[in-house]
């Protein structure tokens, strides 16, 4: 009873006057109309959804007079949207000026606009009420008529040519344009409040395009800059709801997209234009107070709080786009455009989960940042001809291209941002006078560690294209320097103790950058922690560097306990999850492995000669090298059998080569020698580790090839440009 009189006094008190008057008029309202509209549209979804209109049904009962209402709210919706008035160009010719008009009629237009978001906000909910899924099942209404009147108006080409002209010709602070924005932003508001209820594949096929229709408009990012900040927000919100409504009510109906190229196109469009929203979150929206370090500034403002009401909506976006990876390679191609901006999100402290968990999509998928021509940032460029200076010309070439590698596949703001942290430790040290060191600040550290974490993810995304590329990107990054750094920050900051270096207590840390935990999980501490063991993981042979030559004696043991326990028992097991999902590929090569013994044996049978190797992984790998024993190789000299040997020890301990490709690469050295071609004396390998290229050089007194890179680091290190077994001058020649 309490409920009913409730829904009376809203509905004549607040929602009749006010939406009373919305209806009868025919010139638009001022603001205070609209805002009094809007709030009494809410109240009429508090009836709905809240109260629940569990009354007396029939003509005169408030279900009844609610349902009047809403139909003629949609009637006039209809009628306007048929007729194509709102919104109508006029385009004169000023003869004396040279250039056309825009006149814009907006007094229906601003009708329709608020009839849509009025139905929107007693359906569905927003600013005032909780958001409802269930009004049109309460109310028994079907919006149905409506919706197709709607996706036939952004099907028509021409009156979409026309509202683009207006926005093309006139500035973004015009009235025409923003009118037009809002025309577009109501559309938005109404497919999000209608999307859960859609059933048909048909319409919802239709409303998916005409959702592409409307949001490549409203996140159009030559016009989002100069928009209002909280309506960027507010539609950017919008956007995601619906394009999450669409995607789950496929998922209702069990429709499989990908048996229909029509409808897989339509989601694949709308959700490449939806990568406008990575746009919004490195250039528009706010950061808030998230970002407010200090602590005194007391409890933020609700104006404050309203400045960050993307964050949430933003996170559930990207998980769900997250979990549902089938149609989400257009969303991140789109977003690719934008990976530097979301590098400079990492130092923000309200953007950065976001902003990192985009680039961890962006880096899964392993495909190159930079398509085109490649271009070094002014930055890289000078780093890179301060290096060259130390090196002779063919190994300037070969780091030449190794940063060309690198650049292809980092966001050019990565590189800068590590490329920096060397120069900057230098300038610290320089400056006598220095009181307080920025870099030390949290906020920066954090940044530094997201970033770190970010190019092990695009490192790692490389090397699945071609395992060379991840080869090159190593050699430019120990140039920088950056694997010293990071690591000695780190380890200042992370958790090693005998309880976090248990594989118990190793779970939080673990997870705390994964898009399933809550931003607050981001702790400097855990983030640390992941960087060691990353940083093991992806780079062993730089890790092992640092380890034995700038790792402070103090805490050696402590890192070497934390490999033993939680790193080696991980890459060990990668290692051999790797083999048995290849070992359809492997053809005559049978490999086996085993966790407990620690060891990896492979045998293979070449020209009836039973070649066999066992690769021992001691408990602290790659901080001790691996054992590579070929002895059990029978019918083979044993000088061949130990180069063989001594091939695979370099790639796992000097290359950062995983056991599988140590092995496939040993197999191909093994079939090239039995075809008769001559390994490179100075690496005693057929086939380059690195470069994966057969010997290239030859001398031309002595007539022995070599690789090019061993040939000049041997030159390099030697002090002389001698044969290596000959001893003569080198004249060589390319093969």
């Amino acid at each position: 009873a309490a409920a009913q009189r409730l829904e009376c006094l809203i509905l004549d008190n607040i929602v009749k006057p006010f939406l009373g008057n919305l209806l009868s008029s025919t010139q638009g309202g001022g603001g205070a109309l609209e805002h009094c509209a809007q709030i009494a549209a809410e109240s009429l979804n508090i009836i709905i959804s809240r109260c629940g209109l569990t009354g007396n049904v029939g003509i005169g009962s408030t279900r009844y007079n609610v349902f009047q209402l809403i139909s003629s709210l949609e009637r006039n919706m209809v009628q306007y949207v048929q007729s194509r008035q709102f919104g109508s160009v006029v385009q004169t010719k000023n003869k004396e000026e040279e250039k056309t008009d825009i006149i814009h009629n907006t007094n229906d237009g601003l009708s329709c606009e608020m009839t849509m978001r009025c139905i929107s906000l007693a359906m569905s909910g927003g600013t005032y009420t909780h958001s409802s899924s269930s009004n049109f099942d309460i109310l028994r209404f079907d919006p149905m008529n409506s919706i197709n009147v709607l996706c036939q108006l952004y099907q028509d080409q021409e009156w979409l040519d026309n509202h683009d002209i207006i926005e093309s010709t006139t500035t973004t602070a015009s009235s025409s344009t923003q009118h037009v924005l809002n025309i577009h932003s109501a559309s938005l508001m109404y497919v999000t409040a209608t999307a859960g209820i859609l059933q048909s594949p048909t319409v919802i096929n239709r409303v998916s395009t005409a959702l592409n229709e409307i949001h490549s408009r409203v996140l159009d990012t030559t016009r989002v800059m100069d928009q209002d900040v909280e309506d960027n927000v507010t539609d950017s919100i919008m956007v995601m709801k619906a394009v999450l409504s669409i995607q789950s009510q496929w998922a209702k109906i069990g429709f499989d997209c990908s048996n229909s190229s029509h409808v897989d196109q339509a989601l694949d469009l709308s959700l490449y234009s939806t990568s406008g929203l990575v746009h919004c979150l490195v250039n528009v929206w706010n950061e808030g107070p998230m970002d407010n370090d200090d602590e005194d500034e007391g409890t933020p403002t609700l104006s404050s709080m309203e400045d960050v009401r993307w964050h949430d909506p933003f996170i559930t976006f990207l998980r769900k786009i997250n979990k549902s990876r089938n149609n989400t390679q257009d969303f991140i191609q789109g977003a690719k455009q934008y990976a530097d901006g979301l590098c400079g999100t990492l130092f923000s402290r309200s953007k950065r989960w976001s902003g990192y968990q985009l680039l961890c999509m962006i880096a899964r998928e392993g495909y190159p940042v930079d398509t085109g021509l490649v271009s070094l940032s002014t930055s890289s460029q000078w780093h890179l001809q301060s290096w060259m200076e130390a090196l002779s010309e063919e190994e300037g070439e070969e780091l030449e291209e190794d940063v060309e590698v690198a650049a292809r596949f980092l966001p050019q703001l990565m590189m800068q941002e590590i490329e920096s942290w060397e120069d900057r430790r230098v300038a610290a040290e320089e400056d006598a006078e220095q009181q307080h060191d920025t870099s030390t600040e949290e906020g920066d550290l954090m940044g530094k560690m997201l970033t770190w974490l970010s190019f092990l993810d695009f490192l790692d995304g490389s090397a699945k294209v071609d395992v060379r590329n991840h080869n090159a990107i190593s050699s430019y990054i120990q140039q920088t320097k950056a694997v010293r750094i990071i690591l000695n920050l780190a380890l200042s900051n992370a958790l090693l103790d005998s309880n976090n270096s248990s594989v118990s207590n190793s779970a939080k840390w673990m997870s705390c950058a994964t898009v399933e935990k809550n931003h607050t999980h981001m702790t400097l501490s855990s983030i640390s922690t992941l960087v060691l063991f990353r940083s093991v993981q992806s780079l062993p042979t730089l890790v092992k560097s640092w380890w034995n030559e700038d790792c402070a004696r103090s805490v050696q043991s402590r890192v070497n306990q934390f490999v033993q326990n939680l790193v080696a028992p991980e890459i060990l097991r990668r290692e051999l999850e790797r083999i048995k999902i290849a070992s359809t590929d492997l053809g005559d090569m049978i490999v086996s492995g085993s966790c407990v013994s620690r060891e990896v044996v492979a045998t293979y049978v070449q020209d009836e000669c039973k070649l066999s190797v066992l690769i021992r992984i001691p408990n602290s790998f790659p901080l001790r090298n691996v054992e590579v024993d070929c002895h059990k190789t029978l019918g083979i000299p044993e000088k061949r059998w130990r180069r063989w040997a001594l091939q695979i020890m370099m790639m796992l301990n000097n290359h950062d080569g995983s056991v599988l490709n140590a092995l496939l690469l040993w197999k191909d050295n093994v079939d090239k020698e039995f075809d008769g071609v001559e390994p490179c004396p100075v690496c005693y390998s057929v086939i380059c580790v690195k470069t994966h290229a057969m010997p290239n050089l030859e001398c031309k007194t002595c007539h022995n090839r070599f690789h090019s890179s061993c040939l000049h680091k041997w030159f390099h290190s030697s002090g002389k440009s001698q044969c290596v077994l000959c001893q003569q001058p080198w004249s060589g020649t390319k093969v």
